[in-house]
């Protein structure tokens, strides 16, 4: 028994589990190059499987290049096997791999070697969404943002997205909008009132209503008809 033959099957040997039985029952009996003379019979008692069974997987490991033989050709008559831990399989062709013997991909090889038509990884990104305080900011500066979403903290009324852009919404198209949210600071509203600013005042309708002067003409008189 050859323990370094074995060790090599055990590391590189073939992928299908019956196969690399098979070739570790045969490599149980080889020596340093390989060299193997087994019986059928044992080779099969050591497997656990028929006659049969195992000539079917030698000719599968004679045509992955796992293991050469000569029919015959060993002591008493016997097979003479040779086992080939690192096969060359006898029909490859350039650019061809084995598929018997290709090794299986670990997490490392991916990592490290990416196929190289392998498509690239999506790239989505994500655009983070407005806060209640990125649409006032932009209406009113940070600074008076900070200040009027405190104060809606602090009389227990905070100031959410949709409320943030319901009150941007009242106070477009006004000349100094941060003085209307100023005044709703001072004076702890939770909502904002452009009227009260000093910048769009009310007409008094008692400014406006006309008084007769004193000599002035007089009505015309009604006229009586009988």
């Amino acid at each position: 028994m050859s323990i370094r033959i074995m060790s090599e099957i055990w590391r590189n040997g073939p992928a299908d589990p019956m196969q690399r039985l098979v070739l570790l029952a045969i490599a149980d009996h080889a020596d340093d190059q390989g060299r193997a003379y087994p019986s059928m019979v044992g080779i099969a008692s050591k497997c656990a499987m028929s006659e049969r069974g195992v000539r079917g997987i030698i000719r599968k490991l004679e045509a992955g290049g796992w293991l050469n033989t000569r029919v015959g050709g060993g002591r008493g008559g016997k097979s003479h096997y040779t086992v080939n831990p690192e096969p060359q399989t006898r029909n490859d062709k350039p650019g061809m791999t084995n598929p018997e013997y290709e090794r299986p991909k670990t997490r490392n090889d991916t990592t490290l070697n990416p196929e190289p038509r392998s498509a690239e990884p999506s790239r989505t990104i994500i655009k983070p969404s407005k806060g209640a305080r990125d649409v006032l900011a932009e209406v009113i500066g940070e600074e008076t943002a900070d200040a009027f979403i405190e104060m809606r903290k602090a009389i227990k009324k905070p100031l959410t997205l949709h409320a943030a852009n319901l009150l941007c919404k009242r106070v477009k198209g006004h000349a100094d909008p941060k003085s209307v949210f100023e005044r709703s600071i001072e004076n702890s509203w939770a909502g904002v009132f452009p009227e009260n600013t000093g910048h769009k005042q009310r007409t008094d309708p008692t400014k406006h209503r006309t008084v007769p002067r004193p000599g002035g003409p007089m009505e015309r008189p009604f006229k009586i008809v009988k």
